[in-house]
């Protein structure tokens, strides 16, 4: 028992250290081994190779951490910490900030759209827009409740992986960068791992207790995957902004969403309990019997 209720904390720690190699190597990549000109890496690209390395053995640990907590569940009683309200509010603060930027860009400034696509893209962009500010009002609630409590709250929670799908469609249809480009893939699959993890966030929530194996599966690969992407995305915001196509606020999104996931991480550390076995009718027949004589 002592073994299971030390897992999570152990792979959390096992992750975060993941997501940090994770960034090293792909920070030095972006920087020494990307050719901007063609949107790749150069051949026999090591740290590229290391990077996705990393993320490969951080999902395989991510299964198996899932495979060894089954048949336990959450305490749903515990309210989340000062680590994870910050997290949440800082998310909430980001992804309204998205919001705003993408009015500014697909809205007022609509000579910038794309020929022959401004009009599904458009959609698109209100799409997640609206799902933006509906899953920003979501953190904000649990930030005041240190849950997803209310009915409003919870049914808003899954406005957040939606979010991050459209945000996916988005960098996949940006015509600035390759279509195949690996940081463009590598972002998308950060988003992805994003959208996964706030799925199962939000149905913790609404009483599907028994998804722990699935949602420690998805916070891990969302710090692993994640962090390593959303990390170096930001510093090379400031040291080669014409690596990844998206913008400064964004990459403090992806970050905010690293850190939210391990927030999360933290919580199931001190939040899981093994499940309740329930006892054979015959076992209780017989000592309900040896209690009446």
């Amino acid at each position: 028992m002592n073994s299971k209720k030390m897992l999570v904390p152990v792979m959390a720690i096992v992750s975060v250290c993941l997501a940090a190699l994770g960034f090293a190597f792909l920070l030095i990549a972006a920087l020494t081994e990307y050719d901007v000109s063609i949107g790749h890496f150069e051949n026999k690209a090591i740290f590229a190779t290391l990077a996705y390395a990393v993320c490969i053995i951080g999902v395989i640990a991510a299964a198996v951490c899932a495979f060894l907590v089954r048949g336990n569940r959450i305490s749903r009683g515990k309210n989340a910490g000062i680590f994870l309200s910050f997290t949440s509010a800082l998310s909430a603060i980001l992804m309204l900030a998205c919001v705003v930027l993408t009015f500014v860009d697909n809205i007022i400034a609509q000579e910038a759209a794309i020929p022959g696509t401004a009009m599904n893209m458009g959609m698109v962009h209100y799409l997640s827009m609206l799902t933006g500010v509906l899953g920003g009002a979501a953190l904000v609630l649990f930030v005041f409740y240190g849950s997803y409590r209310t009915n409003i709250s919870q049914i808003l929670s899954f406005c957040i992986p939606v979010y991050f799908v459209f945000e996916t469609l988005i960098q996949y249809f940006d015509k600035t960068t390759a279509i195949n480009s690996p940081l463009k893939i590598l972002v998308q699959l950060a988003f992805v791992s994003y959208a996964v993890f706030t799925t199962f966030d939000a149905g913790v929530y609404i009483g599907k207790e028994k998804i722990l194996p699935r949602y420690v599966f998805s916070c891990m690969a969302a710090v692993v995957i994640g962090g390593s992407v959303s990390l170096a995305t930001l510093v090379c915001q400031f040291v080669s902004p014409q690596s990844f196509g998206i913008s400064v606020v964004e990459s403090c999104l992806a970050c905010s969403l690293f850190l939210l996931a391990a927030a999360k991480l933290h919580h199931i550390a001190f939040s899981i309990k093994p499940e309740k076995k329930e006892e054979p009718a015959v076992q209780t027949e017989q000592a309900e019997e040896t209690v009446n004589e």
